[in-house]
């Protein structure tokens, strides 16, 4: 959940995010880098 909620802040669909969790960036960052190429912007 935690990848897709940071995807979605690099995207710009959402401005600011608060994790209250103990998280693994680096997984974070990999399974975010799968997801950001799936995103389409509405619209297109």
């Amino acid at each position: 959940m935690t990848s897709l909620k940071l995807s979605m802040m690099k995207t710009g669909a959402i401005a600011e995010l608060t994790i209250l969790e103990d998280i693994d960036l680096n997984t974070i960052a990999r399974e975010g880098a799968k997801m950001i190429v799936l995103y389409k912007a509405p619209g297109n």
